[in-house]
């Protein structure tokens, strides 16, 4: 029975963003571990940044009423008596005496008082006294390298907001807050059902001259991981009805969501068709109207998303990205939207089919512009994984849409894994 009724892809689209799942619950893990994990909470700071006036730079004290009497002065240098003790980051406020100069390290705390900051490199220190410029002395100003307090944030501020993935620059904020452990929503399991009697797995020997050595598996795990899941990936299925049906049963105790690669069309050995249209819930669309990536689907069973993927790379890549991505996302407590850009196109595209394409093409910078072709590739085909490599992209082109002109405005689809090049050669 043929079960695919292709949409339209923009439609497909649409529908998955009015699915999504709720995150799965949060756990507390140590502060490195949080490393591109999803907050769970808001953050706020517990006191300003900096807490009180510090040093910005290396430089000296001066008490802002010697520099008001030095300008009157003619001398091209003047001389001031400095303190023995500089003031360092680990000192608390002192009081100093006005009468003096004192040298500051930065991050030093600013003293209570009226003074004028000067850089180190603009004095000289000669036998216990400052040698300053009368010149800096005329141009310096009260607050002038001086960080005030809450200059950076204050207080109560929120510094970071619940469903934001934690990279290397939020860690370090983190640690700054002294957070030694960190609100995190926990990450799905995903499990990986790849199948077909064609296929042999990585590190196995064939039995035969015909074969496919199995990709989408090891493929898709490693997109998982990225967006943040927990791959789990099911020994490689074979094309039999009771296989599929057991491992689905098996990945619905153990998984939060289920992706399928393969076995997604309408032959005599495809039985995935089956799982999504008369053991699912619900069925949001079997079949797109997108090359690569017809075959996909997107249904619900127990609450559990099943996404159902095409069996060659770029299939899956695509269905991943647009379908199965957003779920994903929402069950980690975070929203994605795949990242689309313009740039301009450096030779004409043509396509016959009247489906929405994402034609795979090399993607590379030149000054402020963003350019896309199809660089070293050949053919294009979606079983060519080497196509998805190095500085990596896709363009659109719309459903009606028969060609697209060169030198013209696109619609470019930056993968998450992809390195923009910075010349065509390099593609």
């Amino acid at each position: 029975m043929n079960t695919m009724h292709p949409i339209g892809f923009d439609d497909a689209c649409a529908l998955v963003a009015r699915s999504l799942c709720a995150p799965l619950g949060k756990e507390h893990v140590f502060l490195h571990d949080a490393h591109n994990r999803v907050l769970a909470e808001d953050i706020f700071a517990t006191e300003s940044m900096p807490n009180e006036p510090r040093a910005m730079m290396d430089g000296y004290l001066l008490p802002a009423s010697l520099v008001a009497e030095s300008r009157a002065s003619a001398d091209s240098v003047l001389s001031f008596a400095l303190a023995p003790a500089p003031l360092r980051a680990a000192q608390t406020q002192i009081p100093l005496e006005n009468a003096q100069a004192h040298k500051i390290f930065t991050g030093a705390p600013i003293p209570a008082g009226d003074f004028v900051m000067l850089l180190l490199e603009d004095c000289e220190e000669r036998e216990g006294m400052l040698r300053v410029p009368r010149a800096v002395l005329c141009a310096a100003k009260k607050g002038q390298y001086v960080r005030e307090k809450g200059e950076n944030y204050n207080e109560g501020d929120k510094l970071l907001a619940r469903g934001i993935t934690l990279g290397a620059a939020e860690i370090g904020l983190l640690a700054s807050l002294n957070h030694v452990f960190v609100p995190v929503f926990v990450q799905p399991k995903v499990a990986i059902l790849c199948g077909g009697d064609e296929l042999v797995d990585l590190g196995e020997a064939p039995k035969g001259a015909h074969y496919v050595r199995s990709i989408n598996n090891h493929f898709l795990a490693m997109l998982v991981r990225e967006a943040g899941g927990i791959p789990l990936l099911f020994p490689l299925l074979r094309d039999k009805q009771e296989s599929v049906m057991a491992a689905f049963f098996a990945a619905l105790q153990s998984a939060d969501m289920i992706l399928f690669s393969g076995g997604m069309s309408v032959g005599d050995f495809d039985f995935v068709p089956h799982v999504l249209t008369q053991e699912s819930d619900s069925l949001l669309f079997y079949g797109v109207r997108v090359k690569p990536g017809k075959p996909a689907a997107v249904a619900f069973k127990n609450g559990v998303p099943l996404c159902g993927l095409g069996g060659f790379p770029n299939s899956s890549f695509i269905g991943f990205h647009f379908f199965a991505r957003p779920l994903l996302a929402s069950l980690c407590g975070a929203r994605f939207s795949p990242l689309q850009l313009r740039a301009t196109l450096t030779e004409e595209l043509h396509k016959n089919e009247s489906r929405t394409e994402w034609r795979s093409c090399a993607l590379w910078a030149e000054g402020e512009r963003l350019y896309v072709g199809l660089g070293n590739r050949g053919k294009i085909h979606s079983a060519a994984i080497n196509h998805l490599c190095g500085h990596s992209g896709f363009v659109r082109i719309d459903e009606q849409t028969t060609i697209l002109h060169k030198d013209s405005s696109v619609t470019a689809l930056i993968p998450t894994f992809s390195k923009i090049g910075r010349q065509a050669n390099e593609c």
